[in-house]
């Protein structure tokens, strides 16, 4: 089941960039249709292969390698229940999540569109979501599926990445999370290089993402439990 919070309520068609990268080793379920959501395309499936969880990792960190336009690798997350990876393509944010205790590939895939518009209306979300003072919440969407529970957020602010950056590994550190890790990624046409932070306790894991946007910060906060 899936909890869409404050829904704009219309399709559209999605920024080439933005597809769901899929492979053709895999099959696609659809979970919920592409929307625009509070100004923000989001696209994501549900995926399963009957290749091997490793295979399917190896392909995507392949596929999603370095290059002179994209120059970091892949981040792979491997805690829990769930593998993850996950890269910033352009203005994409794209995850693979499988789950490890599936016999074959199984999990999700998908892609969320971290450029926002400058325009975009503030709404009145993000409750229990650290940020620093002055924030507005443009997004907050909560996965309820059987077995998983993840919650995605996007703040706007007006510090910089690095200022967000050091916020969050300040806030949630001393909040008993374990930092995994802290990458520095420059951005195309952007003075200010990117940061993505990944934060593991317990059973629930985090990776944030950090990029300039028209007046300071756009961050992108995606939260999960694994049972």
């Amino acid at each position: 089941m899936l909890i869409f919070v404050s829904f704009i309520g219309h399709a559209a068609p999605f920024n080439k960039s933005c597809e769901l990268d899929v492979l053709e080793k895999l099959t696609l379920t659809a979970v919920a249709p592409s929307l625009v959501y509070n100004g923000l395309a989001q696209n994501f499936k549900k995926i399963s292969s009957v290749e091997s969880k490793e295979a399917i990792v190896k392909a995507y960190v392949e596929k999603w390698r370095h290059s002179q336009k994209e120059p970091f690798d892949a981040k792979v997350v491997d805690g829990g229940r769930w593998l993850i990876v996950s890269k910033v393509i352009g203005t994409c944010f794209h995850t693979l999540q499988l789950d490890k205790g599936a016999y074959n590939a199984s999990g999700y895939l998908s892609t969320l569109n971290i450029d926002i518009d400058k325009n975009a209306a503030p709404v009145d979300l993000g409750k229990h979501v650290p940020k620093l003072y002055g924030s507005k919440v443009l997004s907050d969407l909560t996965h309820a599926d059987p077995g998983k529970k993840a919650r995605t957020t996007m703040i706007a602010n007006q510090f910089s990445p690095d200022a967000n950056a050091d916020f969050y590994l300040r806030t949630i550190g001393e909040d008993g999370w374990k930092v995994m890790s802290d990458h520095s990624v420059p951005m195309k046409n952007r003075a200010k290089a990117s940061r993505a932070l990944t934060f593991n306790k317990g059973h629930e894991s985090q990776i944030i993402v950090i990029t300039e946007g028209p007046q300071g910060s756009n961050v992108l906060i995606q939260w999960m439990e694994k049972p």
